[in-house]
């Protein structure tokens, strides 16, 4: 972020091409993967590919791409770009998770529609470790404190980013002190989940901070000093 232009230059272009790597094997259209990067469908201009192709591309954006790969097609850009992608970030992450989460404080909740209303189940466990194929549920976490919570998905040995606000861009969702269901939008009400697809084992990770700007990303979850912040995941199985 403080290199000059100059000095970004090739490092942008090792990134272009992590990037246009990424697109032939996937076979998505290099802004397309950019829009994902970004969180957002981006406004670029008529020349931003090929300037960016040059290895001019703005320190930010250039940032949250870098971010993007590490997470989502680390192999694919560690071999286009080795000198980019040194260190997986998922195992700096794992190694975190193993570290500081616990176990108590985050339950999965099956739920049941009433009227178009959803309402918990009255025989649910207070521990769940089965749900069906589009059945749907949501979280209760126990927050030792007011903060935001971002939360992550494993499955079939892939993380994902699990958003808890009112729409699949807000990854971090505010909390208070004690018992609560999540996601919810901004009004409040409660948004159900449901897995359609993949069976087997899901890991859920939710990291709880006091601050309010706390990062994102696993990678820089995994290397920030949190202080009071507080780790909690649960396993589910999903079957047919």
């Amino acid at each position: 972020m403080k290199a000059s232009r100059q000095e970004r230059t090739e490092p942008s272009k090792a990134l272009y091409r992590a990037l246009r790597a990424v697109s032939d094997v996937t076979g998505e259209h290099i802004d397309i993967l950019m829009d994902q990067a970004f969180g957002e469908t981006a406004t670029l201009g008529t020349d931003y590919i090929s300037n960016f192709r040059r290895g001019n591309i703005a320190a930010g954006r250039a940032m949250m791409i870098h971010r993007w790969l590490e997470q989502n097609h680390f192999d694919v850009a560690q071999n286009a770009s080795p000198t980019l992608f040194q260190v997986n970030p998922k195992s700096v992450w794992e190694l975190f998770v193993e570290q500081h989460a616990k176990k108590a404080g985050l339950r999965i909740i099956p739920m049941k529609r009433e009227m178009g209303i959803l309402s918990r189940t009255k025989s649910a466990p207070k521990t769940v470790e089965t749900l069906q194929l589009g059945q749907c549920f949501c979280f209760e976490l126990d927050s030792p404190h007011d903060g935001v919570v971002v939360a992550f998905e494993k499955c079939k040995s892939d993380w994902h980013p699990l958003p808890l606000g009112a729409d699949e861009r807000r990854l971090r969702a505010l909390v208070s002190e004690g018992a609560q269901f999540l996601p919810r939008d901004d009004a409040g009400k409660l948004i159900e989940l449901e897995e359609l697809q993949d069976t087997g084992q899901h890991q859920y990770v939710f990291v709880v901070s006091p601050n309010n700007t706390a990062p994102i990303s696993m990678k820089d979850i995994a290397q920030t000093s949190y202080g009071e912040a507080c780790v909690f995941i649960i396993t589910v199985r999903f079957v047919s």
